[in-house]
């Protein structure tokens, strides 16, 4: 688990006993819907008039799954707000890259939602975090 993701430079497996699980690997490779395209429905003319040269990607919602564990309770509680102050960063703004391996590919993202899962354990627990990818031809392919 350790060199898989990574947000900033920290691996979410050593500093916050977090992995991705369940869909999250695939959630990120699906590719953006596209932008809606542009009409003319002008009274003036029959039907409608579409204007699709230059379809854009749009912006793109993920669900990431952390699967987290710490030592005891204190220290999965610890590693639980730690990985939400990562993800909100310094500034609050909760916009963050993640970097995944696997993929060969790094994420900009802004943070959305936060939702608690199931507690598997006192000392295991899982976080959903809703994210947007604002723009996704910021990705970096490494």
């Amino acid at each position: 688990m350790v060199g898989i993701a990574f947000i900033g430079d920290q691996d979410i497996y050593t500093t916050y006993g977090a992995k991705l699980i369940g869909s999250s690997f695939e959630n990120l490779l699906c590719r953006p819907d596209r932008k809606e395209e542009t009409e003319n429905d002008m009274i003036s003319h029959p039907g409608v008039q579409v204007f699709n040269d230059n379809i854009q990607p749009a912006a793109k919602e993920v669900d990431l799954v952390f699967l987290i564990q710490g030592e005891s309770l204190s220290d999965y509680l610890e590693k639980y707000n730690a990985l939400q102050d990562a993800i909100d960063n310094d500034k609050g703004d909760g916009n963050f890259r993640l970097d995944v391996e696997p993929l060969n590919t790094t994420f900009t993202l802004r943070r959305k939602t936060y939702t608690p899962l199931d507690t598997l354990t006192e000392n295991v627990g899982k976080l959903m975090v809703t994210v947007r990818e604002l723009n996704p031809k910021d990705r970096i392919k490494s």
